[in-house]
């Protein structure tokens, strides 16, 4: 995606940040964590208990805290400690939007987290027939909500799985043979989509390399999209994850992104007795990103 995406106005006293860029090119993201149980904590790496890795802005970048630098691909997922919070299985936790998203009949939501496709070829990059995740089983029960206190479920209130990996660089494939093991961003590299939603399945991705991979998501970034068409509600403000208690499920959660065609996103605003203190901060940023939280 284009780095127009990381143009923001940052209220500085309020603590909002607004996009300056176009709605076609400015992806919204979830921006704060209202409440947590990350659960399971003894068996979770302490450096993925930082529920503020939950609302950063991707990058593209990864395993520099582990000494395995490398660049996010499909094969090679985020791992960094500032990237990931993981949820154990009985945990949850529940983030706010900085817009309120008007439900639609599409895919309003994406859910980006640290699974990544076992490559056959390693290091060159070609998905299992059918394609498999290397990652544990990334699961969870999802909510919204417009008040942060009333919740509607998603699939019937059944666990969703998070199967579908993130791509940083929409031209990678083009740029790179060792996609599984890249350890420099290559020049020419251009980011890939996070506001675009990917309508496809895991099983979109049999047998695929990674030219094919790319091909399929067709600018988007990845990840796992959500409708919120059923639910009801008016406007969502608020997503919930609760990871079943099954002793075996988490959620190595990244970010969760808001589709940047939907027509009926409302931002709000600076608070009027804040405005004085709100400012302007341009920011282009680089990208620097990580590997999944726990392997099989």
């Amino acid at each position: 995606m284009s780095a127009i995406r990381d143009l923001r106005v940052w209220c500085i006293g309020a603590g909002t940040v607004l996009a300056l860029a176009p709605a076609a090119w400015a992806t919204t993201f979830a921006s704060s964590v209202l409440a947590y149980d990350l659960a399971n904590s003894a068996s979770i790496d302490p450096g993925y208990q930082d529920v503020s890795a939950a609302v950063t802005l991707p990058t593209g970048y990864t395993g520099t805290d582990f000494g395995f630098p490398s660049v996010v691909t499909p094969f090679n997922p985020a791992f960094d400690y500032d990237q990931l919070v993981v949820v154990g299985s009985g945990g949850y936790i529940e983030l706010e939007f900085p817009t309120t998203i008007t439900p639609t009949s599409g895919l309003d939501i994406g859910v980006f987290t640290n699974v990544g496709l076992t490559d056959s070829n390693w290091p060159a990059g070609v998905a299992d027939n059918p394609a498999d995740l290397f990652s544990y089983p990334n699961n969870a029960v999802v909510q919204v909500g417009k008040d942060g206190t009333h919740w509607v479920a998603l699939n019937s209130g059944n666990p969703i799985a998070m199967t579908i990996p993130t791509d940083f660089y929409s031209n990678n494939a083009s740029l790179t043979t060792t996609p599984s093991d890249e350890v420099t961003i290559p020049a020419g590299a251009a980011e890939a989509d996070f506001g675009k939603p990917f309508a496809g399945s895991l099983s979109t991705f049999n047998g695929e390399n990674y030219a094919e991979i790319e091909a399929s998501l067709d600018g988007s970034a990845g990840g796992t999209w959500l409708s919120l068409g059923g639910t009801g509600l008016s406007g969502v403000n608020y997503i919930e994850f609760q990871v079943p208690d099954d002793g075996v499920s988490q959620l190595g959660l990244e970010a969760v992104a808001i589709n940047e065609t939907n027509p009926g996103l409302v931002p709000e605003p600076c608070a009027a007795s804040l405005l004085a203190v709100c400012g302007l901060m341009i920011l282009a940023r680089r990208s620097r990103r990580g590997r999944p939280a726990v392997a099989k």
